[in-house]
């Protein structure tokens, strides 16, 4: 029987953008300290989450993403807002937004969604794409108290000038119960 990936896209952030995001963290920390804050070495920015995928499928996505990201420009970008999923009165996830070149972030977005369908792998189009970096995730089993964390939306960002998103990569994730650990399988570095 032959092993499935867990894999996903994703943009690589550079490595001023990865400081700032985690200096946020770490000041967050001190004030949420029992929030699952993500590690400066898996923060990223998701374009599609694929799930366990046959291992034939990557050289397939390869094929057809090739032509798509070889004429597609990097989107320029900007350290948004703290946000959470669904919602601040229940949040699961806290995340930080960009803001920018939303077009061609979408663009990509759209046209590799398109390549991955045809592959017959499940997109999830029932949401609209939101491009964030996931700051941390909330164990609600341990049924927090969830009053405070609107303040989060306050709090100050990084003054760090734009950048631009050039590198989308392929990752196989393992889950362990230290958190996961990504792999890279393959890498597009955009103009």
């Amino acid at each position: 029987m032959v092993q499935t990936i867990r894999a996903f896209w994703a943009f690589e952030l550079p490595e001023p953008v990865v400081e700032a995001v985690t200096q946020l963290q770490t000041e967050l920390a001190r004030i949420f300290p029992h929030l699952r804050w993500v590690n400066s070495a898996n923060l990223h920015l998701t374009l599609h989450f694929l799930g366990d995928i046959h291992p034939s499928l990557v050289e397939k996505m390869l094929r057809e993403f090739t032509p798509i990201l070889q004429k597609t420009p990097a989107p320029f970008m900007s350290l948004g807002k703290i946000g959470a999923f669904p919602r601040w009165s229940e949040p699961r996830v806290i995340w930080l937004s960009l803001t920018g070149n939303h077009t061609i972030l979408r663009k990509i977005y759209g046209d590799t969604a398109a390549a991955i369908g045809k592959l017959g792998i499940p997109v999830d189009a029932a949401r609209p794409y939101t491009p964030h970096i996931t700051l941390a995730r909330i164990n609600t089993k341990l049924k927090p108290n969830f009053s405070g964390f609107a303040t989060m939306k306050d709090h100050p960002l990084p003054n760090l000038p734009g950048f631009y998103l050039g590198k989308l990569t392929l990752y196989a994730s393992k889950l362990t119960p230290a958190g996961p650990i990504y792999t890279p399988l393959h890498s597009y570095h955009l103009k």
